[in-house]
């Protein structure tokens, strides 16, 4: 009797708990019936419980469209603004549809993940005002469009180029179509490349021939090295290599048995030619700052560069044809301590034949100053203006001349018979002396200040001898 009543009362309960999950089950079919389901996401915004009329909102405020991005190329993008085009966006049907499409007493169906949705909004805006502003971008331009679409080949200062007009041309009428739609469907980016507002002309037999033309000259000018002068670079690329393409008389590409394109040697000679002309200074006549700012003219000496112009004549038409595009340091026939526009350097010897003024600089400061006595003028020993070097340290030396042998402890060569040494005979330096009591050319130096500066020198240092009115 009482395990009976126990039952009775366990199935009481059961009962009641399961006519109030079923109460509950279909309270919710009804909550939502009016809103959306458990578990409902419309365009990522969750929306259990909401009405259309609400995610619409929530829809329109958040997806705010008032420019569109319009990508032209992978460089380029234009912004079309919307806010001349009474451009509005509503996603009511839509929403609409989604909830009469909702069947409310499955709505436990959303706890297994599927109701994740996404709609589209109702777009109008005026046709006129929008094609207005579509033509106003730069790439719906007429003249941006109407090209003509051909190809040639045409000589530039960076070298030849392939002006290509019959590849990736604008469709203009699918641009106005493709931007119309996107507009439409309320996105915020299009992409006119991937949705496919460019196209090729189809090559015809003189552009094919062209096309191979272009192949070898791309090759030819690809050839590409560094000459290194110093601190200065000349770069062999195209704008150079397109001028070593032989031409015949009336500018047409001259090809081989092999039609390949034929390398001018001469325009190679001509380039060289030219690197000698800009870095060249040997024997040459040179305007020259001065460690104390005067702009001197020096007349030419034994110090400088001189390229070997046949030795790189022919390594460049070698290099060219090995495709060897390696750095170069260039040959010399002459070669200074330093290459480059300034070939001086930081450490040399300057003798101010006017002033009769010796400066030692070293890493470009001035580390000794002397008087000195150079050439006599009045007896035809005047020191020449030249630009020379030390050409070696002797001590204890007699030089001997006509007439003359003087003892000196630091003797340094400079150019010809020319040096620099001590004058242990002279109780004066500077001033007037050399033009009429100076030396037979060289430059006399107290024998204190000579040893200092014999104790520092190495042979290959630059000396600059000059007048200061020298023209």
């Amino acid at each position: 009797m009482k395990t009976n009543k126990r039952r009775t009362v366990l199935l009481t309960i059961a009962g009641c708990a399961f006519a109030t999950l079923v109460m509950g089950y279909f309270f919710l079919a009804l909550y939502y019936a009016k809103g959306y389901s458990v578990g409902t996401y419309i365009n990522g915004i969750y929306c259990t419980g909401r009405t259309p009329e609400e995610v619409n909102a929530l829809l329109k405020e958040r997806a705010v469209c008032r420019e569109l991005t319009v990508q032209v190329s992978e460089e380029e993008r234009e912004i079309l603004d919307l806010s001349n085009v009474s451009y509005q966006s509503d996603y009511m049907p839509a929403l609409t549809q989604l909830l009469a499409a909702q069947n409310p007493f499955l709505w436990c169906r959303n706890l297994l993940g599927a109701g994740h949705y996404e709609v589209e909004p109702d777009i109008q805006f005026d046709e006129e005002d929008l094609l207005a502003e579509i033509l106003s971008l730069s790439c719906m331009k007429e003249e941006e469009v109407q090209l003509p679409h051909d190809m040639m080949i045409r000589r530039t200062e960076q070298g030849y180029v392939l002006e290509d007009h019959t590849r990736h041309i604008f469709n203009r009428e699918r641009a106005l179509e493709v931007i119309r739609e996107a507009v439409l469907h309320g996105r915020s980016t299009v992409d006119l490349v991937q949705r496919g507002c460019y196209y090729d002309i189809v090559p015809t037999p003189d552009m094919e021939a062209l096309y191979a033309v272009w192949e070898k000259i791309d090759a030819f000018q690809s050839f590409s090295m560094k000459y290194l002068f110093g601190d200065s670079e000349e770069l062999v690329d195209a704008s150079v290599t397109s001028k070593w393409i032989t031409l015949d008389r009336s500018m047409n590409f001259v090809t081989d048995g092999n039609g390949e394109l034929v390398l001018n040697e001469q325009a190679v000679a001509d380039y060289v030619a030219g690197l000698a002309e800009k870095y060249d200074t040997y024997g040459l006549e040179r305007r020259y700052e001065t460690c104390t700012g005067l702009t001197v003219t020096v007349n030419g000496g034994i110090y400088g560069n001189q390229l070997d112009q046949e030795a790189e004549c022919a390594y460049l038409i070698q290099a060219f044809h090995e495709h060897n595009m390696a750095d170069r340091e260039p040959e010399y026939v002459h070669k200074a301590l330093y290459q480059g526009l300034d070939d001086v350097g930081p450490d040399y010897i300057e003798v101010n034949l006017t002033e009769q003024m010796l400066y030692y600089v070293k890493d470009g400061e001035l580390y000794l100053k002397t008087d000195i006595v150079s050439g006599n003028i009045r007896s035809g020993h005047r020191t020449p203006s030249r630009m020379c070097y030390v050409q070696g340290k002797y001590r204890n030396t007699v030089l001997r001349g006509p007439g003359y042998a003087s003892f000196v402890y630091y003797w340094v060569p400079v150019y010809k018979a020319i040096g620099i040494h001590d004058a242990t005979w002279r109780n004066r330096f500077g001033g007037e002396i050399y033009l009429a009591g100076g030396s037979h050319g060289c430059v006399n130096v107290p024998l204190e200040q000579m040893k200092i500066l014999y104790a520092d020198i190495e042979a290959g240092l630059p000396v600059i001898l000059y007048y200061e009115d020298d023209e």
